[in-house]
């Protein structure tokens, strides 16, 4: 996999940061992004889930 950096971010590209900023290999995520929304659909759940309180929790199902 390649190293993303911000001037290889094109619009539909995920974000989500990798790393430290710092870092000499700080990234962003770079897969395709969904719809409308700077994140792939992994990073979207992530961070709706972070935002939400429910950090390292997984979703549960509706019955």
């Amino acid at each position: 996999m390649s190293i993303i950096t911000m001037e290889d971010l094109k619009s539909g590209m995920c974000r989500w940061p990798v790393g430290d900023p710092k870092d000499d290999d700080f990234h962003f995520c770079g897969k395709p992004g969904e719809p409308g929304i700077s994140y792939c659909q992994n990073h979207t759940e992530l961070a709706h889930n972070s935002s939400s309180g429910n950090r390292g929790q997984t979703k549960k199902k509706a019955a």
